[in-house]
């Protein structure tokens, strides 16, 4: 090996010692960081808690419901005419009383077969073929549900559906179309309430409040204070050309906790 190739290789040979020096020293750094940290938590933050609560009332303005037509006849297509007629005439009644056709939606239609089912009796000695069940008609259900803006008028459309003839009537349901805002108003009533409570709190203990740590809100559901009038018509009797409704008042709560920093 000549004198060119002995200085080629040192050279090589002091820049990896140089290299690993560095890494060694800049691991031992971290390493004692790591050290001094051992036992010593997070650095602890003094907070306190506060609460508020916010309500609003108002009263409902637009009601909801729904109710089927269904009858049974020997074929599907007899079936699905008895109940489209009678379909067609409720929808036209209620176009005519004020519901706009978006607010009428078809929820659900079916067709069941009705059988006619045999007893078989076996004497001791004998038993005869089992006979397989009959087919007698078909029954065909349509379900449509109702969105009412114009809630006063609730009851006469309910009595008018039932003169028509439909079944299983449900409702009114009564609700508020925009209840965004309302969950607005009882949060921002909520908020205010707890942020008086932490100034007069943070008097009374001698500090001052700092940022805030933390906000959580839960509730913001409406609750119904009204009368709910769930009915089972079967058309068989005519009814009252108008039906008593109440739609009392909807509450909206908001329950808020909010944690400050205190100093």
């Amino acid at each position: 090996m000549d004198l060119q190739e002995k200085n080629k290789l040192a050279k090589i040979a002091i820049v990896l010692g140089t290299t690993l020096s560095v890494f060694l020293f800049v691991k031992l750094i971290n390493e004692i960081k790591i050290f001094g940290t051992i036992g010593h938590g997070d650095k602890l933050v003094n907070t306190i808690v506060v609460s508020g609560e916010g309500e609003v009332y108002a009263s409902p303005d637009i009601a909801s419901l729904s109710y089927s037509v269904r009858d049974t006849k020997k074929t599907v297509a007899e079936a699905q005419a008895e109940v489209e007629k009678k379909i067609s005439a409720s929808l036209t009644f209620l176009k005519e009383n004020g519901v706009d056709e978006k607010d009428i939606q078809t929820t659900g239609t079916t067709f069941y077969p009705q059988y006619q089912y045999y007893d078989n009796y076996c004497r001791v000695d004998y038993c005869p073929p089992a006979k397989a069940p009959v087919i007698t008609g078909y029954e065909m259900s349509e379900t449509v549900s109702v969105k009412v803006r114009a809630i006063d008028n609730i009851g006469k459309l309910i009595a008018g559906l039932g003169n028509i003839g439909v079944t299983d009537l449900s409702g009114p349901n009564f609700a508020i179309d925009n209840e965004d805002v309302l969950k607005e108003e009882a949060r921002g009533e909520a908020i205010t309430k707890a942020k008086t409570k932490a100034s007069s709190l943070a008097k009374d203990l001698g500090v001052r409040l700092g940022d805030i740590v933390s906000f959580s809100e839960s509730g913001n559901s409406p609750i119904y204070y009204g009368k709910e009038m769930g009915m089972g018509i079967g058309g068989a009797a005519p009814m009252a050309s108008d039906i008593s409704t109440s739609s009392g008042e909807n509450k909206v709560i908001s329950n808020v906790t909010i944690t400050y920093e205190i100093r």
